[in-house]
């Protein structure tokens, strides 16, 4: 009888201590909860926003952010450039590398940085504005805008894709 009562006690501590690490949120070192996100808009239209992944150092300059949840949203926004602060124009349409900004909407539009029109391919206007590297608080702010997107059959439509972003530094 006295062990019974004796363990109940440490059991409910275990449930309790359970139940709370099991709803912590994640936190990064000074306690409180990480918010990184990314917000896009088409055309003017609603902000949407998603929950952000860290972002990533690439070698030679080049970084990335995404947002994590693309599978369970069924869109995905993808943002890479090259440098630091400042703003980063789009890159040519036929270069490997550069300044790209992507917008996939599952089942729906493919909004990227170039446009063709009657007189030929062109690349969007806009581009990433990095307002923050991180250097003091460990995220990377900035804005970008594309300016027109191509989508559609042949990215022959247009748009006006509009984004911002606060993502944690992955380094």
């Amino acid at each position: 009888m006295k062990c019974n009562f004796v363990l109940a006690p440490l059991f409910a501590l275990l449930l309790l201590a359970c139940a709370k690490e099991d709803n912590a949120a994640p936190a990064p070192d000074n306690g409180t909860p990480v918010k990184a996100e990314l917000q896009i808009r088409v055309d003017g239209g609603p902000w949407i926003t998603r929950k952000a992944s860290y972002a990533t150092r690439f070698r030679d300059g080049y970084y990335a952010i995404a947002d994590d949840d693309g599978d369970q949203a069924g869109s995905y926004i993808l943002i890479r450039w090259t440098g630091g602060v400042g703003t980063h124009p789009y890159k040519e349409i036929a270069a490997a590398e550069g300044t790209h900004a992507h917008y996939l909407v599952d089942e729906g539009n493919q909004y990227v940085p170039y446009y063709i029109d009657q007189t030929g391919a062109h690349v969007s206007g806009g581009g990433v504005t990095i307002t923050s590297m991180g250097d003091k608080d460990g995220y990377i702010t900035g804005t970008f805008l594309i300016e027109p997107a191509g989508y559609g059959t042949a990215t022959m439509q247009q748009a006006r894709i509009e984004g911002k972003f606060k993502v944690k530094k992955g380094w």
